[in-house]
């Protein structure tokens, strides 16, 4: 006991090395990096892009409440870095915590980015761009649900031909923004402030045409008001023109001449190698539905592996069971929480014939996927697809999910990316998912042994990847990641942070990995410890003051889970490259 007391002290006066950014893994040209929510805890790698930025900072994205990148933001336009900031217009009254809690200063421009589709439409987008040099886009919403809790993609790119796609894009949503500002408000525009007349704002709310305050409702012009927008499809091609129709009918049509002008298409040729697309102007839709289309011409030696939030396309939907018929080798998976949601189940009758799978090794093409770690919005929130068809192998990825309203009211993005390598470090990805969600963590699994057979022949490297043989070159991040969910947690949320420390990190010098909490996860704190693969790793909890970062000083025996070093939690990683899921961890028991 005298030892475990001296023990104590020695720790409550140790310096820590803190080991929270897994930076993910990128391909050998380093033109794309890309990390995974959870088992990567993308929630820093964003934290250490946005502190590279030496010049500028764009970002155009639906939602950011982490609240630490506040401080960041602050702290680079302090620094004379140009910071801009656009957001979905109907979220900027609500949970963009980092948007409105910056304040006004010469660097900084903030826009509320409308969308007037009509269908509920958002400004979808995850863009951040870092020194016009890097973008940081897929799947995840920086908020501490998509960078720490769901199932999520987070992907870096420097290849120019991107870069230059994203940045054409994100000027797009700013003169979006400013031409609405300009053309109605008589407030400034560019800080974020900018008021307007109450029935424009509904339709900046709404997304589709108010009534009669607004519209004519007289003669031809009646058909209007249906809940469009004021740039669908539907109205666009309407006579007399929309903006005809408007009260105020030379503003109107000035706005909608202007907005109509401001949409231009990408110069993205299916034959490129990297690709880039935006809804709606660009017709996702049709791209997503082309490349699906590309395993009919050799179904048999063909694949799609599908990891979505959601698939109510009914397009996309009769397609995946065309394939299906056709023979071409298929995995989807689809969150639990939609699965469940009365109001998708009209939408799932066509994707019935490619049958549902809960957990096991069956027939069954979709797998349900149920992610437990966090509380009940936990989800799985991807919207990826690698395909595999004739000598190409292809990554889609981006904002849009697989739904109608993306593909047609939504501003979305979408990269299609023919890279080999870029491929493997996806289906890296999805096999983890198939590991844990679909056959139970054992690897012996004859479907999952038939997944990787398949898999690794039509893409090389995806063994290497997995650490399952060292057949291709390069300083591959072979590791696993053990998922790690904690109760009972004596830390208030906002005001103090939770670590795991583990002894075994750093050359067994010992290092702290934080854990993340939201007010959705239902009271779990969660993280991902990075492991060498067939390795046991023991770890228990402490917590610090929000102000105190463990890797800064000593913390009080006070704040340690146990007293002493007896009771650690254990960790044991596989003999492949996946993530795991270690257990639901109690503080104070192992």
């Amino acid at each position: 006991m005298k030892f475990l007391a001296a023990l104590t002290v020695l720790l409550s006066f140790q310096v820590y090395s803190q080991s929270k950014f897994f930076p993910g893994t990128c391909t050998p040209d380093k033109k794309f990096c890309a990390a995974f929510s959870p088992d990567d805890m993308p929630i820093a790698m964003v934290e250490d892009y946005l502190g590279r930025a030496t010049k500028s900072i764009k970002i155009a994205t639906y939602n950011m409440n982490v609240d630490f990148y506040s401080e960041i933001l602050r702290q680079k336009l302090l620094r004379g870095v140009r910071v801009e900031f656009g957001v979905d217009y109907k979220l900027s009254f609500d949970s963009n915590s980092v948007w409105r809690s910056l304040k006004s200063n010469s660097n900084l421009q903030k826009f509320r980015i409308p969308v007037m589709r009509g269908g509920n439409p958002q400004m979808h987008n995850k863009i951040i761009i870092i020194d016009d040099k890097t973008i940081i886009t897929g799947s995840a919403n920086y908020t501490f649900s998509g960078l720490a809790g769901n199932y999520e993609n987070v992907v870096a790119v420097t290849e120019p031909s991107i870069v230059a796609k994203y940045i054409a894009e994100f000027e797009e949503l700013k003169n979006l923004a400013k031409i609405t500002c300009e053309t109605m408000s008589d407030t400034a525009c560019g800080n974020g402030d900018e008021k307007y007349p109450a029935d424009f704002a509904a339709l900046l709310k709404e997304g589709s045409l108010p009534g009669s305050s607004l519209v004519s409702t007289a003669g031809a012009c009646a058909g209007l008001v249906k809940g469009y927008g004021l740039l669908t499809a539907e109205n666009k091609f309407f006579s007399p023109a929309v903006g005809d129709c408007f009260k105020e009918a030379d503003k109107y049509k000035k706005l909608e001449g202007l907005l109509a002008a401001n949409e231009k298409k990408s110069t993205s040729k299916s034959a490129d190698k990297y690709q880039a697309y935006f809804s709606p102007e660009d017709n996702l839709e049709n791209v997503i539905l082309s490349e699906l289309s590309k395993t009919l011409s050799s179904p048999a030696s063909s694949f799609a592996y599908i990891s979505v939030n959601f698939i109510t396309n009914k397009k996309f939907a009769a397609k995946l069971v065309e394939m299906k018929r056709a023979g071409v080798r298929l995995k989807v998976f689809f969150d639990r929480g939609r699965f469940d949601d009365p109001n998708f189940k009209s939408s799932l009758e066509i994707l019935k014939e490619l049958g549902f799978n809960h957990g096991g090794d069956d027939e069954n093409l979709i797998t349900i996927f149920d992610n437990k770690l966090v509380g009940p919005y936990g989800c799985n929130h991807n919207k990826l697809a690698v395909i595999g068809s004739f000598n190409d192998v292809t990554v889609l990825n981006g904002s849009a999910n697989w739904s109608a309203g993306a593909m047609t009211k939504n501003d979305e993005n979408l990269m299609v990316i023919k890279d080999k390598d870029l491929a493997a470090i996806y289906l890296r990805e999805i096999i983890s998912q198939l590991f844990v969600y679909r056959y139970g963590q054992q690897k012996e699994a004859a479907g999952f042994k038939k997944d990787i057979e398949v898999l690794s022949q039509k893409v090389p490297c995806l063994k290497s990847y997995l650490g399952l043989e060292k057949k291709c070159a390069g300083n591959l991040n072979l590791r696993s990641s053990a998922m790690i969910s904690v109760t009972g947690v004596p830390a208030k949320m906002g005001s103090e942070r939770v670590w795991a420390w583990v002894p075994q990190l750093n050359n067994n010098q010992g290092g702290a990995i934080e854990l993340f909490t939201h007010e959705t996860f239902a009271g779990k704190w969660v993280s991902a410890v990075p492991m060498p693969l067939n390795t046991t790793y023991t770890f228990k909890l402490f917590t610090t003051p929000q102000s105190i970062d463990a890797n800064k000083q000593g913390i009080s025996s006070a704040r340690w889970e146990y007293d002493g070093m007896g009771n650690d939690k254990v960790l044991v990683s596989p003999s492949m490259a996946v993530e795991t899921i270690q257990g639901s961890y109690s503080w104070g028991q192992r």
